[in-house]
């Protein structure tokens, strides 16, 4: 390979070759092609974050798909994939890079092994090296945090531990949907309550609360009629701007409104999906919001049992608990 691209994100579809067979693979949306520049025979490795798959791109045709590399097969893909608990139908979000070096060179003797669930598609070599890079493979593939149907029913209770906001969470959202249905928008004493819930009045003093009937409502009523990708930014973006809001109390009063559809970003949910390299960046803001949005989406749609407020308090939690070990700092 000679393109040398950094760590990207996609969506990784899995799907069956066949309607009748049982093999699967991973397609690529026209979308993340275009975005990302990725090319007809073009060698990546996709990582689900339970499994990474090594693999070619393929754009022929009308649905763009990763390909076997030389001396694998649809078979060990399958494998790989089904290993991890991933199945037909699901749309994972994922992290790639190009596969530099080995996948495109490896001949008909090259043989790869699904080395169990949640590790890496390898050549398997008898020198020193190999072993070695497998040994460094597994390594880091134990260290990949998992979120999955396991993860969220062990971390989501615990976030009662830590935060005693549910009694007024699970108030707010019917009581926003009353607004929603009679008005269009929020009334601004549904809005000071979802800012208070937030723990944002530290920085309520930048928000004009004078103009709340003529800016803050009609911008509210707007993002409720603009697609999941556009809905932050007609609240936060450059030129429409509302004063005081920032990515995370804007994506708080989205939530309220799109409760099963759009995530409230903070630094904590943030946090855990970086570690499990489901997002590129820690970054907190509307540049990076729709990565954030679909990485969530993804699980939601991985775990489908689980309430995007079950995942976000799973991710609370679990970052509170461990990554940050029970320091105080931020905002709910």
């Amino acid at each position: 390979m000679s393109t040398a691209l950094r760590s990207f994100s996609l969506v990784a579809h899995v799907r069956r070759l066949s309607k009748a067979g049982s093999e699967l693979y991973i397609r690529i949306g026209n979308a993340d092609i275009s975005r990302l520049g990725l090319r007809h025979g073009q060698a990546i490795e996709i990582d689900l974050g339970r499994v990474r798959i090594a693999g070619i791109v393929k754009t022929s045709g009308g649905s763009p798909w990763l390909a076997p590399t030389s001396g694998s097969s649809n078979a060990a893909i399958t494998g790989a994939l089904r290993g991890a608990r991933f199945e037909h139908g699901m749309n994972v979000s994922a992290t790639a890079h190009s596969a530099q070096g080995a996948p495109e060179s490896i001949g008909a003797g090259g043989k790869y092994n699904a080395m169990g669930a949640g590790t890496v598609l390898g050549r398997m070599s008898g020198s020193s090296a190999g072993m070695a890079d497998r040994q460094a493979a597994l390594r880091n593939e134990q260290k990949t945090l998992i979120i999955d149907d396991a993860f969220i029913r062990e971390w989501h209770p615990k976030y009662d531990w830590i935060q005693n906001d549910e009694i007024e969470y699970q108030r707010l959202v019917p009581e926003v949907a009353r607004d929603m249905a009679s008005t269009g928008t929020i009334s601004e004493k549904t809005f000071l309550a979802i800012w208070k819930w937030k723990g944002a009045m530290r920085v309520f003093g930048h928000v004009m609360l004078a103009a709340y009937g003529t800016l803050y409502a009609p911008a509210f009523r707007r993002a409720a009629s603009e697609p999941p990708e556009r809905k932050l930014a007609t609240l936060i973006a450059p030129g429409v701007k509302l004063p005081g809001v920032e990515a995370a109390t804007g994506s708080t009063v989205i939530h309220f409104m799109h409760p099963q559809l759009m995530p409230i970003i903070d630094v904590r949910t943030i946090g855990v999906l970086f570690v499990a390299r489901l997002i590129s960046t820690e970054s907190k803001d509307l540049a990076h919001y729709e990565e954030f949005r679909r990485a969530i989406d993804g699980i939601r749609r991985s775990c489908p049992s689980w309430t995007l407020r079950q995942i976000d308090r799973a991710l609370f939690a679990y970052h509170k608990l461990v990554l940050d070990k029970g320091k105080d700092g931020g905002c709910r």
